[in-house]
């Protein structure tokens, strides 16, 4: 019976090398074909082995899932990994633009306080300056006053 088998499986059925496989393959006495990037071989083998190739062969195809699964996982592992490594990036970042909206923040808190200080003074000096208006006015209108003089005189300057 013909079975289809992986070179390096044929090489040990056959109990020959690799290199006689490809040998043989490329020599046209053994019937091959590539899939997916392997070189699949037939090769004819007696029932009693077959069965024994049979045991051998699921136990390999166990193996290259366990291997396929193990790469999977490890690129699954290597891009949680970037992308973890990018998220920490991140999160520097916007931690660095938070200490500077922090500062802008400080500085502008600073300077209202500041503005408020400057506030208080020029109403306490509006109030001084109202005060000093209404005392010139007072005496304005004192001066415009006719004196005692004046009035017992009528005379008008």
């Amino acid at each position: 019976m013909k079975k289809r088998m992986q070179v390096w499986q044929a090489a040990e059925v056959l109990k020959v090398s690799e290199r006689t496989i490809r040998t043989h393959i490329k020599s046209g006495k053994l019937e091959s074909e590539k899939e997916h990037g392997k070189r699949w071989v037939w090769v004819e083998i007696p029932d009693a082995e077959m069965e024994e190739l049979a045991v051998v062969s699921e136990e390999t195809e166990e193996a290259e899932k366990v291997a396929t699964n193990d790469e999977t996982l490890m690129n699954l592992l290597k891009e949680k990994d970037a992308r973890i490594s990018d998220l920490q990036a991140q999160i520097s970042e916007k931690d660095q633009q938070l200490l500077r909206r922090d500062d802008q923040t400080d500085s502008l808190t600073r300077q209202i306080d500041h503005l408020t200080q400057l506030l208080a003074v020029q109403s306490k000096t509006a109030a001084t300056l109202a005060e000093q208006l209404d005392a010139i006015k007072q005496l304005e209108d004192l001066r415009k006053r006719p004196s005692l003089w004046q009035k017992l005189f009528r005379r008008n300057p």
